[in-house]
């Protein structure tokens, strides 16, 4: 039983911790009995019993792990189309054959053709054409009056086509794709409902990843692609995507993923194998050595503990990034699990917040009026952590009455409303918090103007 252990961290836990470190023998697999303590005893009989009942993960358990999880992606992949609700007009473009003209993009207002080897394609979507019948098509880009050629509707073939190409094929570690920008909220919301449909009993334990950068289509995609290797967060240690939360949370996120579950799975009562958690308050059924460097921890599931009790999860998540220059890829950079910049130190977000993001969206992008209103209010809180920087107090005496302002939240129902879009229960809560908590709000009004605004154009 303690043969696992020989070479290893444990070996050097196990000897640190006994009276008499030459009691157990590792390099000859012996061991004392006359010398071990009661102590010692009550040591190893609690640590063999945790060995007896741990389920190491074989070989053949990983491959199975690494299978399913390439599965998930491969599944994703093939059904993109319909989890990003890309609609079939999207899926349909014009061509034009056998026309004299250079290679290269053209433009008739709004709509935008590429050509290449004497053929020309329309590139906007073909929802945008309407009843046009006739197309001139001038230079893009160049100011130019000069029309190069025209093109009829009905001398046009319509070609299908898939909006969205793989950049890396999935595998069980990553699948990175291209997909238009403006599918990407629902994309979001349904990657995360496929993630509960497989993955339901390990949630908070196989935490999923998603990493978006935006990116003009004229801009190189070289710079893209680099981008989204940064995104994919790799030499973040597991440790710091942890995250404390409380049962009564976690037991709410669960029933989401739980709702999934088969009969033979509830008969087998799949969550007691499968949804242990790490506790860091209150006791629970398992009290074992989970890591030889600290404390024995307290492990069980969330319906055998009372509501109050906190948790350690591994968090779906997701980050984001706007390339309006180049060199914005460099913001892209990772410690301690978070953002380093300062200013996008909340991102990645946890994916459970995305529902605030979408709340967000409806509130403020509902019409012009609550736009500019949100936009005036973006600008100010910019302005104001530059001016009051090292001032966190003077900092929040200020931003308070501009919420209140500049969105004319005229009533206690108003504010409490603006209040929940950030998790809080009332208005009066952005006054009870912590001036660097309150910061946190602050960076979070920015990240999800960013998000709609700057980035997908809303």
């Amino acid at each position: 039983l303690l043969e696992r252990s020989i070479g290893s961290r444990w070996e050097e836990f196990i000897t640190k911790n006994l009276s008499d470190k030459s009691v157990v023998n590792f390099e000859n697999r012996t061991i004392d009995w006359n010398k071990l303590t009661n102590q010692d005893i009550e040591f190893l009989a609690n640590l063999i019993l945790q060995f007896l009942l741990r389920k190491n993960p074989s070989p053949a358990r990983l491959r199975r792990i690494w299978e399913s999880t390439e599965e998930f992606f491969k599944e994703l992949e093939s059904k993109i189309i319909e989890l990003a609700d890309i609609k079939q007009e999207r899926c349909k473009r014009l061509r034009w054959n056998n026309i004299q003209i250079d290679d290269g993009e053209y433009e008739d207002g709004d709509l935008l053709f590429w050509a290449d080897n004497n053929n020309v394609y329309l590139i906007s979507s073909i929802e945008k054409i309407g009843k046009k019948k006739e197309f001139k098509l001038k230079k893009s880009g160049e100011h130019s009056s000069e029309i190069i050629t025209t093109l009829k509707r009905d001398e046009a073939m319509e070609i299908t086509y898939k909006p969205y190409f793989t950049i890396l094929s999935p595998t069980p570690v990553s699948w990175q794709f291209i997909v238009p920008a403006a599918n990407m909220p629902t994309l979001i919301e349904n990657i995360q409902e496929e993630y509960y449909k497989k993955f339901r009993w390990v949630y908070g334990k196989l935490p999923l990843h998603i990493g978006i950068v935006v990116q003009n289509y004229k801009k190189p995609l070289y710079v893209g692609i680099k981008a989204l290797r940064k995104i994919r967060r790799d030499k973040t240690k597991w440790q710091d995507l942890s995250c404390k939360i409380k049962g009564k949370e976690l037991k709410e996120r669960q029933k989401t993923a739980f709702r999934y579950q088969q009969v033979p799975e509830t008969n087998s009562q799949c969550e007691d194998f499968y949804s242990l958690y790490e506790k860091t308050s209150g006791r629970g059924k398992y009290h074992f050595h989970l890591y030889p460097e600290k404390e024995k921890v307290w492990l069980d599931t969330t319906a055998n503990s009372p509501e109050t009790d906190n948790f350690i999860i591994y968090p779906n998540t997701f980050d984001f990034e706007f390339l309006d220059t180049n060199t914005r890829r460099n913001d892209i950079f990772y410690k301690n699990g978070k953002r380093a910049l300062k200013l996008k130190s909340n991102r990645p977000y946890d994916l459970y917040q995305w529902e605030r993001f979408i709340k967000f969206k409806e509130v403020f992008f509902s019409d012009n009026k609550s736009s500019s209103k949100l936009q005036k209010l973006v600008s100010e809180i910019y302005s104001k952590l530059e001016d009051w920087k090292g001032d966190d107090e003077s900092l929040k005496t200020f931003v308070l009455p501009a919420f209140v302002n500049i969105l004319e939240l005229k009533n206690k129902e108003e504010k409490d409303k603006f209040a929940g879009l950030f998790g809080l229960a009332k208005f009066e809560d952005f006054q009870n918090l912590r001036e660097e908590k309150f910061k946190e709000k602050l960076f979070m009004v920015i990240d999800m103007f960013e998000f709609w605004h700057t980035s997908l154009k809303f």
